[in-house]
């Protein structure tokens, strides 16, 4: 093989039968060969040529510029320690500096046990002497460097996913809601899936509390938007909306107190829509505001149904004086209620086509006991699975309640 001039890639030759073939990358290697001594640099080509089945090298006399180096895309850097100008290890801090990722070889006219073990420990994935190794041992050298940095880089990919995930559990036990109805009589379960799959908080909350008259307040709310920001504000909101609850402020009060906590927290223009309810202390009724919100669905012997009070009012962080009005509905012992977010109908059928509110009616009259764990679970299945695989995931929030 033959290079015109520095810089220019040089390919080896479809002959492979005496060569050795390295694979895992599925394509020829890409060596980024920095030598001032063209004769040396030739030799290096040339065995190259004849150990490896599929080569490109590109030579450069002295440390190429960053545009030259990312040009050569190298999978494998090697580099002389006796360039001009750079004493000691000057010229591998360089190329250290210059590569992203890709392992940086010694290969020099030194032969200095000390200088190996100093370039080893500098970065260097090895230190090979001019002359000391056949051209099988140069390619062994170079596919070891290769595979160990791809496998150092999986490895320190799944450490940052063992990261995020255990940092997302500590998260998810300090901002999800623990919702507070021991002693309630009722029974609860909940889902929650953020849109990104990185995170695990997005605009969706939920919470209950069981109230010292013996009543319950629930709520769930869906922040418009996607992200930390959206995230952040429903966590806001749900403190807010518990703090309110503790505090005993009246239900009709409520929401206009999250609007202009709202108002004063968001970042941009967020609006939040919300369903608010209240289960009565004897567990015979539960009453309903909406902001905006789909409604609620209650389950019954009759199948489920819709807690639409006629007027969803509109959403929090929407300019203008508003009212939210409140709905008092029959709660029949033995009946359940579910409170979703958009998500739940606002993702898309197998056939690509959004499931919307009968449909998602629909979904839960076919689940069998659709306020359970189980029950969520493959509501949420059905629900999420399409999205997903369309490449749209939403935040998705359900909250059951089974009533004694």
């Amino acid at each position: 093989m033959s290079q015109g001039k520095e810089g220019v890639p040089i390919a080896a030759s479809s002959d492979v039968d005496s060569r050795s073939t390295w694979t895992a990358l599925g394509r020829p290697y890409r060596i980024l060969l920095v030598e001032d001594d063209r004769g040396d640099a030739l030799l290096v080509e040339a065995t190259l040529e004849e150990s490896m089945a599929t080569v490109e090298v590109a030579w450069h006399a002295d440390v190429p510029s960053p545009v030259e180096v990312e040009e050569a895309r190298a999978d494998c850097v090697l580099v002389d320690l006796g360039l001009p100008g750079r004493a000691g290890l000057e010229a591998l801090a360089a190329m250290l500096e210059l590569v992203d990722g890709a392992p940086v070889i010694v290969l020099t006219g030194l032969d200095d046990r000390a200088t190996g073990m100093e370039a080893v420990a500098a970065g260097a994935a090895d230190y090979l002497v001019k002359g000391d190794h056949d051209g099988e041992a140069l390619v062994r050298a170079i596919g070891f460097a290769v595979e160990r940095t791809h496998a150092e880089a999986a490895r320190a990919r799944w450490r940052e996913a063992e990261f995020l995930r255990a940092e997302n559990l500590r998260l998810e036990r300090g901002l999800l809601p623990k919702p507070v109805l021991e002693g309630s009589g009722l029974q609860w379960s909940r889902r929650y899936r953020p849109g990104a799959e990185t995170s695990v908080l997005g605009g969706d909350f939920f919470d209950a509390v069981l109230r010292p008259d013996g009543s319950v307040r629930v709520v769930l709310g869906d922040v418009s938007g996607h992200g930390p920001d959206e995230a952040a504000l429903g966590v806001c909101l749900r403190i807010a909306w518990r703090t309110l609850v503790l505090r005993s402020t009246p239900d009709d009060e409520v929401l206009g107190a999250l609007d202009d906590v709202l108002d004063l927290e968001r970042q941009h223009h967020q609006f939040c829509t919300v369903a608010d309810l209240t289960i009565a202390a004897d567990r015979s009724s539960v009453t309903s505001r909406l902001a905006g919100h789909p409604p609620p669905i209650v389950l019954g012997d009759d199948g489920p149904a819709f807690l639409d009070n006629g007027h969803r009012g509109v959403p929090l962080g929407i300019p203008g004086s508003h009212a939210w009005p409140d709905a008092v509905h029959p709660l029949p012992a033995g009946s359940g209620l579910l409170l979703y977010s958009d998500g739940a109908f606002e993702s898309l059928r197998p056939d690509g086509t959004r499931i919307e509110l009968a449909g998602l009616l629909d979904l839960v009259a076919a689940v069998p006991r659709p306020v359970d764990a189980a029950g969520l679970d493959a509501l949420l299945d059905h629900v999420e699975r399409p999205h997903r695989e369309a490449g749209h995931p939403d935040d998705l929030a359900l909250l059951g309640i089974l009533v004694p």
